[in-house]
């Protein structure tokens, strides 16, 4: 399974950050990041989908964190 960009990496501070893959998606590629203190799931989208949906996810991402 391939890695995240670098420059994703980069972007979101995650140079120093344990990355692992996680199996079993039909989709989208996922990944654990793990910072030490905290944990992330960062997901690559597959091009199926529409760019728009990233708009919709941040607003969701949003309204959650509100």
């Amino acid at each position: 399974m391939p890695a995240p960009p670098t420059s994703i990496l980069d972007a979101w501070s995650f140079q120093e950050a344990k990355v692992q893959a996680i199996a079993g998606g039909h989709i989208n590629l996922t990944f654990r990041v793990d910072t030490g203190d905290q944990a992330f799931c960062l997901q690559r989208l597959s091009a199926i989908f529409d760019p728009k949906l990233h708009e919709d996810l941040f607003a969701i991402t949003e309204h959650l964190q509100a």
